[in-house]
């Protein structure tokens, strides 16, 4: 029989090598006071950076609509997802927040989107143009009339292609 047996059981706790390398406070104010100030008056002309996306995912586009290969189809869609994330990601950033928030109801739309066909190729085609509409008519901003137009009808051009091809399953 067991009378009584102490516990010796000893909890270490591993040392954080990550917390000792990077340390453990957070960002400094004055750095964060920089990074907005940057972004607030940057200069850098962002259409260029732009017109790049745009352009590899039109090239993207072409190939996909030329593929026979299921799986190649979704790895182009999978890289023209990838370019709209940028556009998604830097327009906010340069005084494009309309850029963003279509790139993001694109995005979100390609993300949960089954069905590769051409009808898609023309929401894709519908974003793209509706970027360089803002880019070349410098529509900054997301307050804008004509911006409210344009995220409508991709809205509404989206709403259509769910309704004809994800409400059948």
């Amino acid at each position: 029989m067991m009378d009584h047996i102490e516990d010796e059981t000893q909890f270490i706790t591993p040392p954080n090598m990550l917390k000792q390398k990077m340390g453990s406070g957070g960002i400094p104010e004055e750095v964060l006071k920089r990074s907005q100030e940057f972004i607030d008056n940057n200069n850098i002309d962002y259409e260029p950076y732009a017109q790049d996306y745009l352009e590899a995912i039109d090239g993207i586009l072409q190939l996909t609509k030329k593929t026979r290969s299921p799986d190649s189809r979704v790895e182009y869609v999978e890289e023209i997802s990838k370019n709209i994330m940028q556009l998604k990601s830097s327009g906010s950033m340069f005084g494009y927040s309309s850029i963003t928030q279509i790139a993001d109801t694109v995005l979100n739309f390609l993300e949960v989107n089954e069905h590769i066909n051409a009808d898609l190729y023309k929401i894709i085609e519908a974003h793209n143009a509706a970027v360089l509409v803002i880019i070349n008519n410098k529509l900054r901003g997301a307050e804008r009339k004509e911006i409210g137009s344009i995220t409508k009808e991709l809205y509404d051009a989206i709403s259509r292609y769910n309704k004809k091809y994800n409400s059948q399953e």
